[in-house]
């Protein structure tokens, strides 16, 4: 009986243990591109800055339900690579779009850029896939 227990013991014991890599694996994924989809939801309205557009405001549910307002400069988050909105950290897009051209509709963020030697052309990016709720805070990477 004794030996039975033991085996009860050791048997759960190693399926906590083969647990944890995977719960570490998730939060690994939460914290990329492509663990990001649910600010949209979580995070509403969103509006841009009046006088400044790269920021973004926003109220957003925090982990007990309750709303906070919170801003996240955009600056951090995305870049113009050749007049493409693009995810990047410290990207700083807002040096070389014209931001009075930005809007933002839903999670979709529309601005003209410029284009390497070119005229400035529309470009636009889904926030949902680069921004996440982290407990009533925006963050990008």
């Amino acid at each position: 009986m004794r030996f039975n227990c033991m085996a009860v013991v050791l048997a759960a014991a190693a399926g906590i243990a083969r647990a944890a890599p995977a719960a570490a694996a998730a939060e690994a994924l939460s914290n990329t591109l492509e663990g990001r989809n649910n600010f949209k939801y979580s995070c509403v309205p969103l509006w841009l800055d009046y006088t400044d557009k790269t920021i973004l405001h926003a109220w957003c549910y925090a982990s007990r339900g309750n709303l906070q307002r919170d801003f996240l400069p955009l600056n951090e988050c995305l870049s113009n690579q050749d007049g493409k909105l693009v995810a990047a950290k410290n990207g700083n897009y807002g040096a070389s779009c014209d931001l009075a051209s930005c809007k933002l509709k839903g999670s979709v963020l529309s601005c003209k850029c410029k284009k390497f030697a070119q005229e400035p052309e529309d470009t636009s990016i889904e926030l949902n896939d680069i921004i996440t709720n982290k407990n009533g805070k925006m963050r990008c990477f």
